[in-house]
């Protein structure tokens, strides 16, 4: 309740996020792991892993939560808030770990911030390359191409889940009349039937704006 952050996600809100300097933020988690855990368990069914997201954290969260700022003060390991990305995630693996359960989650539980050229974006971190990290990398527009590339090659377990062959929410064009999102380009019928797993780069012909790429700009990325 004392948490002033200021900060909006994608949809709109302003309170969505959970405070992850906080003790009972652990609780609740690892109650609803053993719940789950225990709906396996009474189906006779095998549960190797639990997806726990980590997309969509909004810039500000955070920043002017009290709980936060005496967490950096008692944890010399902690050197910032954006640090506290590593803090959680770090604790829900190793909660994970001592249930038998390896972690999944979206491309961001392999990456940190970090400023580049003055701007704070996600980069590689790889601290948890050998956790057994099971990550969808949903991100292969402009400038993050190579992304599902640098990720494994760093050593984590990567589920392709590419935006411009495989979000079906996507609209087919650029029509006014044909329904659908448009932020990750346009899918349309056959870009999901000729998606070339093992040759990403195969699969982008045209960017987020469905203008045609120049294949040359992804010779000296990473594969």
């Amino acid at each position: 309740m004392n948490d002033k952050s200021i900060y909006e996600s994608v949809q709109g809100w302003n309170d969505n996020v959970i405070n992850v300097a906080l003790p009972s933020a652990y609780n609740f988690l690892e109650k609803v792991v053993d719940e789950i855990r225990l709906m396996y368990t009474e189906a006779k069914a095998p549960l190797a892993t639990i997806h726990f997201g980590g997309d969509e954290v909004p810039a500000g969260v955070w920043e002017r939560s009290p709980a936060v700022a005496n967490l950096l003060k008692a944890d010399a390991s902690v050197s910032g808030v954006d640090e506290m990305w590593y803090y959680y995630f770090n604790k829900i693996n190793n909660m994970l770990k001592a249930k038998q359960l390896y972690l999944s989650g979206w491309e961001e539980i392999g990456l940190r911030k970090a400023l580049v050229n003055g701007e704070k974006k996600m980069v590689l971190d790889e601290r948890f390359a050998k956790e057994n990290f099971h990550a969808d990398v949903w991100n292969n527009l402009s400038g993050n191409e190579d992304l599902a590339y640098k990720l494994a090659n760093a050593g984590y377990k990567v589920v392709l889940t590419c935006v411009t062959n495989l979000y079906l929410d996507l609209a087919i064009n650029k029509s006014f009349n044909e329904t659908g999102q448009y932020w990750g380009g346009y899918v349309d019928v056959d870009k999901p039937y000729y998606f070339v797993p093992y040759e990403l780069f195969k699969n982008l012909k045209e960017d987020e704006g469905g203008n045609p790429i120049d294949k040359k700009t992804l010779e000296e990325k990473p594969h």
